[in-house]
């Protein structure tokens, strides 16, 4: 009977030890993800895209809780370059009784490159504003068409960055395009 409570004991320990080392926030390494965007876009090209932009802002309209704000870049990324991007930035304000100054943001956006190839698309995020500091923000870029050698490019842009009480801000993009195989 000891001998069985043993082993019953020693197979439970096995079986815990399996069940806690398959379980993982990641299931698939970077190399079998690409792989699987390959596979999902056979005929087309899976690349990294990696960026960064300085931008201006100039404030159209403020209509509270509602902020319209036209933005410009100008920076490198691969693929594109030297490159610029526009933006047209509907900001959500905070409530003015809430404690939390998070602001969340969505726009339409236009990269174009160096030879007038163009990407189009969209990004949501949120922002964290501090008076006298300026704010951090992170989201992603959703790109959804594009011309030349980016037609029917699609891809996700993850990005983050910081702004200064000035109005103008430094975004960091990393992510991936997908584009016709030319």
């Amino acid at each position: 009977m000891k001998t069985r409570l043993i082993l019953f004991a020693v197979l439970l320990l096995g079986y815990a030890i399996i069940l806690t080392s398959c379980a993982k926030d990641e299931v698939f390494t970077p190399v079998q993800k690409e792989a699987q965007l390959m596979l999902r876009n056979k005929g087309k090209a899976v690349v990294p895209f990696k960026g960064e932009y300085v931008t201006q802002v100039q404030i159209e309209s403020i209509i509270p809780p509602l902020v319209t704000m036209n933005i410009t870049a100008e920076g490198n990324a691969t693929h594109l370059g030297k490159s610029s991007w526009e933006a047209v930035q509907m900001v959500f304000l905070p409530n003015p009784n809430s404690a939390d100054p998070t602001y969340l943001y969505s726009d339409l956006i236009t990269f174009t490159a160096a030879n007038g190839d163009q990407l189009f698309g969209n990004y949501v995020g949120e922002a964290y504003w501090e008076v006298g500091v300026g704010s951090t923000f992170s989201g992603t870029m959703y790109i959804t068409s594009g011309t030349g050698r980016f037609l029917g490019a699609s891809g996700e842009l993850p990005y983050y960055g910081e702004s200064g009480e000035g109005g103008g801000f430094a975004v960091i993009h990393d992510g991936y395009l997908t584009y016709l195989d030319q």
